[in-house]
This record gives structure tokens, sequence and C-alpha cells, in this order.
């Protein structure tokens, strides 16, 4: 009896190996990209990599000034409304960093400002 069970209980295990990850695996679609964004461009700014790592902290903490601004903004107009001229405000800035100077200093004041409409923004779609 103890070989009839051993023999009907058999099952087989198939593992197939997952495909090597290539390089440029393309991060999550909910992840920000706005950091990749600024890691691509720097060496046309002539920005370093100290540089670089070292405006993090500046940005988040100007991220959240910028979501405070646009929660004030947003009790007092529409939140839609200040959504709207946010996402306004960021776009003249990309088009600001396209056509300003290369130089490290244009490029951190327009990042810097782009990390708060970029809190704001936020800020504003979840007041909504």
């Amino acid at each position: 009896m103890n070989k009839l069970l051993k023999s009907s209980v058999r099952v087989e295990l198939s593992f197939q190996r997952a495909p090597p990850p290539s390089r440029r695996t393309p991060p999550p679609a909910a992840t920000e990209n706005r950091w990749h964004l600024a890691n691509a461009i720097a060496r046309e700014w002539s920005v370093t990599p100290d540089q670089l790592s070292g405006s993090i902290p500046v940005g988040a903490a100007l991220s959240v000034a910028g979501a405070m601004l646009a929660g004030r903004l947003s009790v007092r107009f529409e939140p839609w409304k200040t959504y709207i001229a946010w996402g306004w405000i960021m776009i003249v800035l990309l088009v600001a960093l396209a056509f300003a100077p290369r130089s490290p200093s244009s490029f951190f004041t327009l990042l810097f400002l782009h990390r708060a409409g970029s809190g704001a923004c936020y800020a504003a779609l979840l007041g909504s």
C-alpha cells in the first residue's frame, strides 16, 4: 500500500529560468524619472557627480516647499486650476532649460525650480 501511495502522488516540478535582465532595464512607470533626466544631461552642463548628488537633498526640500505652496493655493483657488497653472510653469522652466547657457549655476537654478514645481503639482493633484 505504501508503494501505491508513493507512486500516485508523484509531482513533477519544472522551473524555467527567467531571461537575464538587460543592462538598460526601464524603471517602473510609477517611479519619478526626473532624477534620471538630470543625470543624463548633467555632463552637457559641466556638472560633476558630486555636485549632482549634493543637489538631491536641496531638491527634496524645495519639492516639499513647492507642495506647501501649492496646498495653500489649492485652498484659495481650485486644486485643478492650481495643478494646471503649475504644469504650465514647469513647461516654461523646461523650455528655459533648453535655451539657457550651459553653466552649472543655470542648470541648478532651473532644476531646483523644476523640483519645486513638481512637488507643487503633486500636492495640487492630491488636493483635488
